[in-house]
């Protein structure tokens, strides 16, 4: 069953400079770079801890390296890889389990749904999106939303408890590489473009 969320568009250029982190009312503070050169990859949080997921190598092929980073020691350790190499693709984490969702693989565009448990550091297959497509997700509720991609505007939920994917209202245009967040029941898009 999908709740009731509003679906927000913002547009805005971004700029992305430099690896830290911002203390909130303070300042950026440098960290620890990651062990390797990394674009296009997902990033989510679980049990104090962030996981660096696939993304394009500095020569622009997917990866499958997970890596999680400790914000106390400020260093990172590689987890088990991902069954599937990929880029541009959504990651969320919901109660102990960390999805990660479509995006790009070596052969183009995937539907490929991957479960990763961080606290077992295993992998497992979860139900695959009806198309290969969506590269941000969040989740509110016990749904995830899967939004945009390449060239096409189209929106998805999929309730984990019922295991079920349907369709949600479109963006209003194609979008990709934006990014995507819930905030007082509204998912908020940002920035992408039209590939």
């Amino acid at each position: 069953m999908t709740r009731n969320v509003n679906l927000i568009l913002i547009i805005s250029i971004l700029l992305t400079s430099g690896l830290g982190a911002l203390a909130f009312g303070g300042g950026w503070t440098v960290l620890a770079n990651l062990p390797e050169a990394r674009s296009d990859l997902a990033v989510a949080a679980w049990n104090g801890k962030l996981y660096i997921f696939g993304g394009n190598d500095a020569s622009g092929d997917k990866t499958d390296t997970v890596w999680e980073y400790d914000p106390e020691t400020d260093t990172y350790t590689e987890k088990a890889p991902m069954p599937t190499a990929r880029s541009n693709m959504g990651a969320i984490t919901y109660g102990d389990d960390i999805y990660v969702l479509a995006g790009a693989d070596s052969d183009g565009y995937t539907a490929k749904v991957e479960i990763y448990n961080a606290a077992s550091d295993t992998w497992s297959d979860g139900t695959d999106v009806p198309a290969p497509e969506g590269e941000r997700a969040v989740v509110h509720e016990g749904i995830i939303y899967l939004m945009g991609g390449h060239n096409h505007p189209r929106c998805r939920a999929y309730d984990i408890e019922a295991d079920t994917w349907s369709d949600i209202a479109p963006l209003p245009d194609p979008r990709g590489r934006g990014g995507a967040a819930v905030y007082n029941d509204k998912i908020y898009f940002f920035a992408g473009g039209y590939h």
